[in-house]
């Protein structure tokens, strides 16, 4: 939200009460939204967030579908949890060196985890830096950070509740995601997840759009990951901003097919 990282979502079942007009009702307006641009011709994109949350996530909507709430937290990894803990030791966050002056700190909450969790950019220790993702936390598909053996068999619980988050929003209309950060999931549970969704839904074409910046994932990732499409910010990204900003002289339209 407006105080904080976009990308550290509070709750996969919600809408953002910042971007709504009538908040109570916010549900609503969304899904009118998607009937309007259904009713144009058009298809809805959501944006997802599958590799990290915010360190406060809880969904209000679903609390029975909230992610931890069965963890083992004396473990560092297990393949039933949904986040990586760093054992034996309390959250630290970075000292704070600039405070806006509107607010006054004594009357911040303190914010206390125990034990840490491990952050979305890979962080397993227990006092990330201002400039990791501190404010959110990484999630567990099956893979132990310490070793790097995966425990895809038997599937971890945390691919079935992603798989139930996009039905939630497919059942409302939504047409497709785009997946912020695709490279950092592994690939295994794209191919399981995109293969379920399809199955579940086989009369609508669901497009999975992946956020990838390693070149040499992008193979596997379009052929056993099944996703749709494939971008990076430095191949379409800053392409784009070269044709449309004030160094569009710069641009070459064959760029944006020539990184494909």
């Amino acid at each position: 939200g407006l105080a904080g990282s976009p990308y550290a979502i509070k709750d996969y079942y919600d809408i953002d009460p910042d971007i709504a007009v009538d908040i109570p009702n916010r549900m609503s307006e969304f899904e009118k939204l998607i009937q309007r641009t259904h009713a144009h011709g058009l298809q809805v994109i959501m944006d997802f967030i599958p590799n990290h949350v915010a360190r406060e996530y809880g969904s209000d909507v679903r609390p029975e579908e909230d992610l931890g709430i069965n963890d083992d937290r004396t473990k560092s990894f297990s393949p039933t949890n949904d986040f990586y803990y760093i054992e034996n030791e309390d959250f630290q966050m970075h000292n704070v060196e600039h405070i806006p002056p509107c607010i006054d700190i004594s009357k911040v909450p303190k914010y206390t985890e125990k034990p840490a969790r491990a952050t979305g950019n890979d962080v397993f220790h227990s006092r990330p830096s201002m400039t990791d993702w501190f404010e959110t936390i990484k999630l567990n598909y099956g893979i132990d950070n310490a070793t790097g053996k995966n425990y895809f068999d038997p599937r971890p619980p945390l691919w079935d509740k992603i798989f139930r988050i996009l039905s939630y929003w497919i059942d409302k209309g939504i047409d497709g995601f785009r997946c912020d950060m695709a490279e950092m999931v592994p690939v295994e549970f794209w191919h399981w997840l995109i293969v379920t969704i399809r199955q579940a839904y086989p009369d609508r074409r669901i497009v999975f759009i992946a956020e990838i910046y390693r070149s040499d994932l992008y193979h596997r990732y379009v052929e056993y990951g099944l996703f749709d499409y494939l971008y990076d910010k430095i191949g379409l990204y800053d392409c784009l901003r070269r044709l449309l900003g004030e160094e569009s002289v710069l641009g070459n339209c064959n760029d944006i097919t020539r990184i494909h």
